[in-house]
């Protein structure tokens, strides 16, 4: 027992002359720089993590700020970057990097841009059915084209004015065919009266 005590005495005394000589100092110096590399490292790549864990939600938010554009220009271009932004939250949901995120934003918004935007523009020009003021009397002695035959009871008729589409009833009840022209003559509340000006050819009525 006094042997191996004696041996313990001698190996701490050993590890403690080490740690105060000029060879245990730089070891320790060593060991020290490496520890504190090793954090360093583990703290960036945690903070990699953290920020890739985080990137769908900034492309979320600019998803979102490309609507609010959208809503004030109705130019149908913000739209579709919008929904790029939003296809690019997605690929970085599902853990794909930076340049991955990119492709789908630039991919989605210019295929839908070259793919829809003319039809979207196309369906907001369309003619829409309105009826007039009430009481106005500015379309009177307008002529248009009818649009839809008579139908109903009272031969309801619908009429393409100045670009727009108009209800309008015959004045006399008479059915009116497609491709007639007509003439505003007359105005009560909000409800046009027509009479035919012009029968349509053979052909605007049999197509």
């Amino acid at each position: 027992m006094l042997r191996w005590a004696k041996i313990g005495k001698l190996f701490s005394l050993a590890i403690r002359l080490g740690n105060f000589s000029p060879l245990g100092s730089v070891w320790t110096a060593q060991r020290s720089q490496a520890n504190q590399a090793n954090k360093e490292v583990k703290q960036t790549t945690n903070d990699d993590a953290l920020g890739a864990e985080h990137m769908w939600i900034m492309w979320l938010v600019i998803a979102a700020i490309f609507a609010v554009v959208e809503i004030s220009t109705s130019g149908f271009i913000a739209l579709w970057f919008g929904i790029g932004a939003g296809a690019a939250a997605l690929t970085a949901a599902l853990g794909f990097g930076a340049p991955a995120q990119l492709v789908a934003l630039i991919t989605v918004s210019t295929a839908l841009t070259l793919s829809t935007r003319r039809i979207f523009l196309r369906w907001l020009d369309r003619p829409t059915s309105i009826a007039p003021a009430f009481g106005d009397s500015s379309l009177v002695g307008k002529r248009g084209i009818v649009l839809k035959e008579s139908k109903g009871v009272r031969s309801e008729v619908e009429l393409e004015l100045d670009g727009t589409v108009w209800t309008a009833l015959p004045v006399a009840g008479d059915a009116l065919a497609i491709g007639e022209e007509c003439e505003v003559v007359r105005i009560e509340g909000n409800q046009l009266y027509v009479r035919a000006t012009q029968r349509a050819p053979d052909w605007k009525l049999t197509g």
